[in-house]
This record gives structure tokens, sequence and C-alpha cells, in this order.
């Protein structure tokens, strides 16, 4: 009679096999990161562009279809999701760790609680454009979570989205800018965390890939860029007038009004709070330094407009406002002044890229 005799050092490599494998207690499939990668970076760049006209009907019919339009995608995706995994997981008499089951659901609620919150952080809570940032860095602490249990390339992906979701928060530079970028840094990392994931063994090989990923999203993001100026920054029509010509006519069709160099814009200010005993209203009278033409629709500013003969933009895609000072002078002439200067940019400007 054989008896097969095991050596003590293959029990040793038996025992720790077992706990890497109870380690790494996640196995995510590659249709999870492009499925998810995919339907964010979809919300991100589009969902602005097809909430337009119902914000353009009424604020709270805008509000509403963004939810409904957030809600649909993500319930698409989990439903994907769950369906996919489970068919591949029965195909190789697999199941899903209570881990990983754990780990999913908290991604779910972080994503729903974003785009949520997303939809009402630039009118309730400002700083809205932020909010790109803040998913990037989201999907880093996703995909950390996720690499805590699974292969170290996760880990690095995790690290290299919450780095770039920082820079993106603390980047001074239009809207669309930011939007396309994070898409851009969404759909690569779908596709890069899913191809590279059995190739990046080594630190160096996953530097070189998250280095690739963040190249690619920067091209995406020009591209994107390029593309969005050719489709959409154009006025309906052609037709120039003055300012004055336009108060005098009838002002419910579409034209394009131009207002000459050294023309006074008075911006009224109305600030208020539980500190001060009344509301302090004042306004400020601002020269334009070059001609501006402004697209005009039913009265109201369509956003698209050029400065100097210049090309057309629009207001998304190249306007920007920056805090470059702040600061409180208690001994000033006569009372304490608040001081805060504010610098409002309109270029179109991504890496060195200037339109």
């Amino acid at each position: 009679m054989n008896t097969n005799k095991t050596t003590a050092s293959e029990q040793l490599l038996s025992i720790q096999s077992m706990l890497v494998s109870g380690h790494q207690s996640i196995n995510i499939e590659r249709h999870t990161l492009i499925i998810w990668g995919t339907a964010i970076a979809f919300l991100i760049g589009f969902n602005f562009d097809l909430a337009r006209p119902f914000y353009e009907s009424s604020y709270i019919a805008g509000r509403v279809f963004t939810l409904v339009l957030v809600t649909l995608v993500l319930l698409i995706a989990v439903v994907l999701d769950m369906k996919m995994t489970k068919s591949k997981r029965r195909s190789r008499d697999e199941s899903i760790s209570i881990v990983q089951r754990r780990v999913t659901y908290s991604i779910w609620m972080l994503f729903a609680f974003s785009f949520v919150l997303d939809a009402f952080a630039n009118s309730n809570l400002g700083g809205g454009i932020r909010m790109f940032g803040v998913y990037v860095v989201l999907g880093g602490i996703t995909v950390s979570l996720f690499g805590l249990h699974a292969e170290r390339w996760y880990k690095w992906c995790g690290v290299t989205m919450i780095v770039a979701g920082i820079s993106l928060m603390f980047l001074i530079t239009p809207s669309n800018t930011l939007r396309f970028a994070a898409a851009s840094l969404f759909f690569i990392g779908g596709l890069a965390c899913s191809m590279f994931a059995t190739r990046a063994k080594s630190h160096w090989q996953c530097f070189g890939f998250s280095l690739l990923w963040i190249t690619l999203s920067i091209a995406l993001t020009i591209t994107w860029l390029k593309i969005d100026y050719q489709l959409d920054i154009k006025p309906v029509t052609e037709n120039v007038m003055t300012l004055h010509e336009y108060k005098q006519q009838n002002q419910s069709s579409n034209v394009i009004v131009r207002l000459p160099e050294g023309t006074v814009i008075p911006v009224k200010i109305d600030i208020g709070g539980d500190v001060f005993s009344e509301d302090a209203k004042t306004t400020l009278e601002l020269k334009i330094a070059k001609p501006v033409d402004i697209e005009m629709d039913k009265g109201k500013p369509t956003g698209v407009f050029r400065i100097d003969n210049g090309k057309w933009l629009e207001r998304s895609d190249a306007m920007y406002t920056s805090l470059f000072e702040s600061s409180v002078d208690l001994i000033g002439e006569n009372s304490p002044i608040l001081y805060r200067k504010m610098r409002l940019g309109f270029d179109r400007e991504f890496g060195g890229l200037k339109n």
C-alpha cells in the first residue's frame, strides 16, 4: 500500500497558498470594470447636454430628468453587472464571496450618493464643477477597496484615480474641461484596469501602465474638446446688431448683439446674513476692454459668445473664475475691511492647448 507523505515545506506552501487565497477573496471580473467605467463616464460626459432642454423649460424639470437619468443608468449597470458576473461564476463553478458582496454594496451607495449630491451641488451648495474631481476620487476609493482584497494592480489604479481626482479639484479651468477629463479618466480607466490586471505584476509595470492610462485620458480629453467645439460652439444666426438697435426692435427673435469696446456693464451685488443688521446692496461698473458679441434668444443670452471677433465660445466651455486673495483688515481707515480678489477668465485651455 502506497501512502503519499507530504513534507513540512509542502505543508507550509499549502498553508501559505490558502492564506493568500483567503486574503485575495475578491475577484473583479473584467466586464465589471468596463461596465461601470463606461456608465459613469456617460453620466459625467453627457448628463448636462441631455438635461439642457429640460432646464431651459423649467429648473424643476431639469432636476427631475437628471435624477431619473442617473437612476436608470446606474440600475442598468447594476443589473447587467450582476447577471454577467453570476453567469461567469456559474460557468467556472465559483461563488461570490461575502466580502465582495459587502464591498460591492458599499460602492453602489457611494456613487448613488455622489450623483444625487451633484444634482443639487451647483445651485444649493456652490462649486458644483468641483464634483467632477470628487467623482474621480470616489472611483479611486472604490478600486482601492477592491485592491485591499485583490491584486496589486487595483491598488495602483485606486491611488492613480485619487491623485488625478484631487488634481482636478484644484485645477482652475472651464467646467467642460473638467467634465471631459473626469469622463475620460473613468472610460479609459475601466478599460485599463481590465486589460492590464493580468499583466501588471511588478511595481514598475504598474507605474508604466498608470502613466499610459493618464496619457490616453489626456489625449481623449483634448480630442473630446475639439469635437465638442466643432459640433456645439456656433451661433444659430449671423444677424449682428448693436445694443442700441437691439433695444429698439422686437426681442423675441434670435440675434447677435455686439457690445463695443468701453461699454460699461453694471454688476449688482446684494449681500446679507444674520451677522449684519440689513442687506448691503452695491453696484460694480465693469468696462469691456474688447468688443464682445453675445447670442440672444427671446431676450435671454444663450451662453454662446465671442471676444474681439475671435472664435465662438460657450460659457461652460470657456468661462472660469479663481480667487487669488482673501483677507480681513480690522484696522481700516474707518472700519474693518473684507478684501476679496477674483479673476474672471474666458479661455479654452487644457494642458497648453489654447484655441
